[in-house]
């Protein structure tokens, strides 16, 4: 028995086998048959080995792609949600109705954009050239007011006679910067108080709150615009 090689793992299972065929004198098949075995176990050892890894790498390509799909889900999550956002601000309203607001909107706008220019002129901001005469300078001062008058009370009737078809919002900040101008025209009518204890002088000179004020009611203005804007931007009509 000098060409069989056995284990001390293999001996048990290879004296059993030689037990059965020794008589019938088969070395070279116990051999053979020894070799064999070893071999299904080799070989089954192997393709567990790489069950495992072949188990493990799609375990991890699995993962992967689920990290994936979640990042790609969620991506998708977001543009959903811009564009509910986005269509969620829409008004839809008919083409009559738009029309009919975006001129009420005009004709306020240009009424409010008349008195704010006005207000500033009366009352300026920053450096300002007057006549150098006194008295041509009072007639000049006494004209812009009488054009601030006249701007306030025409977007004062545009207002009155419109408020009833636009958001209350508006016309709040509408009525805000309305209050505003009138208090500019009481800061230039204090020059015609004769109860003021203060030199005329001293009530001919614009104070600094006024001038400020001026400023605070063109930021509103411009501010209440960009308000308008994108509130008409926000409705769109329905086609028929």
């Amino acid at each position: 028995m000098n060409d069989i090689i056995v284990t001390v793992e293999s001996w048990p299972i290879t004296k059993f086998i030689l037990s059965i065929v020794a008589p019938f004198g088969g070395v070279a098949v116990v051999t053979v048959m020894i070799i064999r075995f070893f071999s299904i176990r080799i070989a089954d050892r192997i393709s567990k080995k790489y069950e495992a890894e072949l188990t493990k790498n799609i375990e991890e390509y699995k993962s992967e792609l689920s990290k994936e799909v979640e990042a790609y889900k969620a991506e998708l999550n977001k543009e959903y949600a811009t564009i509910t956002t986005s269509l969620g601000k829409k008004q839809y309203i008919s083409e009559k109705r738009f029309d009919a607001e975006f001129e009420i909107f005009q004709r306020l706008s240009l009424a409010y954009a008349e008195m704010v220019r006005d207000i500033s002129i009366m009352i300026p901001v920053g450096v300002t050239y007057y006549p150098p005469d006194h008295e041509e300078k009072l007639k000049l001062q006494e004209n812009q007011h009488k054009e601030a008058v006249r701007s306030v009370k025409k977007a004062q009737d545009a207002l009155f006679s419109l408020e009833a078809f636009i958001p209350k919002e508006f016309v709040d900040e509408y009525q805000k910067i309305r209050s505003e101008c009138n208090l500019q025209l009481d800061d230039f009518e204090k020059r015609y108080d004769v109860g003021a204890m203060v030199s005329q002088d001293e009530k001919e000179r614009f104070t600094r709150e006024a001038r400020n004020r001026t400023i605070s009611i063109n930021e509103e203005l411009n501010a209440l615009t960009d308000k308008v804007r994108s509130y008409l931007e926000s409705l769109d009509v329905i086609e028929k």
